[in-house]
């Protein structure tokens, strides 16, 4: 017995380095064209970074499934994944995250078909930056969680969110129907939560999935009370009358002339900033970012 004690305890010790062998490390994977972002992407294994180093537009669906992890470090750099003739991106059960290594950087989803942009469904989770469709709708989630940091665009339903999903958008959603779930249909104005300072979204739900869109501004009357509260600061813009108040509820970058007629109100920035650049093709007819005509701001 004595003589088997040393090789029994080596069995052990083999078992035991085995079984808490550290996993693989996860490699970066830097591509700089839509051939070396397909080939990598097929090629990658769970946990591996694919990182931009150029623009890239990519043609191709990508389809992310259970099991896997994957991420896309744009980093600072815009990808854009379209495609005329199927889902563009489906996650599956599975994760993809996206990073920005160095800012300013987007991942954009565009189908320019009957196809949406986006399906997240059986537990997967995602995160992209815009999401467009001409024509279906434009993020399917069924049992997932969708992140978008910019907005929702398309001729078809903006979001369809079933089978206890969570949407976050960062953005605006610039569609009708705006936001659907199982049995029924939200409009802009439907939202089921008001702004909470502490969460800083209007939330949409139909009591089993949630859909959270970040609220910009709000209209306080002439007693400084709370009219309604928006996610997009043209809404306000139109809504607000004399002597009331835009108040902000985070930065906004407005890319658009503001032609103010015949309107008298405050803007209260509330420690938020409000930039308003626009190109020579969105100034005011006059010419100018801000016009004010027989108003005051």
């Amino acid at each position: 017995m004595k003589k088997m004690l040393p090789l029994l305890m080596a069995v052990l010790t083999m078992i035991l380095l085995l079984g808490f062998a550290a996993p693989a490390s996860a490699d970066t994977l830097e591509v700089g064209n839509a051939i070396e972002f397909g080939d990598n992407l097929t090629a990658a294994n769970s946990g591996d970074i694919i990182q931009l180093t150029a623009d890239i537009t990519y043609t191709d669906p990508i389809s992310i499934t259970a099991g896997m992890t994957i991420t896309f470090d744009v980093n600072g750099h815009t990808l854009t994944v379209q495609n005329d003739s199927a889902i563009v991106l489906t996650v599956n059960g599975g994760v993809l995250i996206l990073e920005d290594s160095t800012g300013g950087g987007e991942f954009n989803v565009i189908s320019d078909d009957i196809y949406s942009a986006v399906n997240i469904l059986n537990g997967g989770t995602a995160t992209v930056t815009n999401a467009i469709s001409d024509t279906a709708s434009v993020v399917n989630v069924t049992g997932g969680t969708l992140t978008l940091l910019g907005n929702v665009t398309g001729n078809g339903y903006g979001v369809y969110a079933a089978g206890s999903s969570i949407v976050t958008i960062d953005g605006v959603i610039n569609a009708d129907p705006y936001i659907a779930f199982s049995d029924s249909i939200n409009s802009k104005g439907d939202y089921t939560k008001p702004f909470d300072d502490s969460l800083g979204y209007l939330e949409y739900t139909d009591g089993t999935s949630y859909v959270y869109l970040r609220a910009v501004c709000q209209i306080l009357d002439t007693s400084d009370d709370v009219s309604e509260t928006y996610n997009d600061l043209d809404d306000a813009l139109d809504d607000v009358n004399d002597d009331e108040t835009i108040k902000l509820l985070a930065d906004i970058n407005y890319n658009s002339g503001i032609f103010i007629l015949d309107k008298s109100f405050t803007f209260d920035v509330n420690g938020f900033i409000l930039n308003v650049r626009c190109s020579n093709d969105d100034v005011t007819e006059s010419g100018a970012a801000l016009e004010v005509s027989d108003g005051k701001v």
